[in-house]
């Protein structure tokens, strides 16, 4: 699916331009080019944490043509503990996910939320996943209703087509 793929290249693309001016206040920083170092100190190109679990994501729903959170949960788990799916291993990951990784959970509490979770299941609107089931992906690090409704109302306006309507992510 050359959409997807080229949503998923434009997400690490965008992460990596903002890994080395993560933790900086806003206004404190320009991001003109492909930079290295920084709050990091990592090579150019380098993405942070929600998008190498993007991938897991996409790898569980290729290999079973369902989404099945017991999977991606683990995927996830593996992420954290082995480094699948980064460049040079795990440097950098949200309190949030880290805790909840830990714990089996996502939490509910009003500084648990973050926009991790968007960014990680937007390759979900070019699935057949229905709200209840992104929702579910979301809650394996952010439980949220707040970022819910987020990552809902974003997805009716950017994802596929096809894709949008009742029922579907986004609809």
């Amino acid at each position: 699916m050359p959409a997807l793929r080229d949503c998923v290249y434009g997400q690490a693309v965008a992460d990596a331009l903002g890994v080395p001016f993560e933790l900086r206040p806003r206004g404190s920083f320009r991001c003109a080019d492909m930079v290295g170092h920084g709050s990091h100190n990592k090579l150019a190109g380098t993405w942070s944490d929600d998008t190498s679990m993007t991938p897991a994501i996409c790898d569980s729903y290729r290999e079973l043509g369902r989404i099945d959170v017991d999977d991606i949960r683990g995927r996830f788990v593996r992420w954290n503990r082995a480094g699948a799916y980064t460049i040079e291993g795990l440097f950098d990951i949200g309190n949030v996910a880290q805790t909840v990784l830990e714990c089996g959970r996502g939490l509910t509490g009003e500084w648990d939320d973050g926009n991790g979770s968007l960014m990680r299941t937007v390759p979900l609107a070019f699935t057949d996943a229905t709200d209840d089931e992104v929702r579910a992906v979301s809650a394996i690090t952010h439980v949220s209703d707040l970022g819910g409704g987020v990552r809902r109302h974003d997805a009716r306006r950017t994802g596929p087509p096809g894709l949008r309507g009742p029922g579907r992510y986004g609809g």
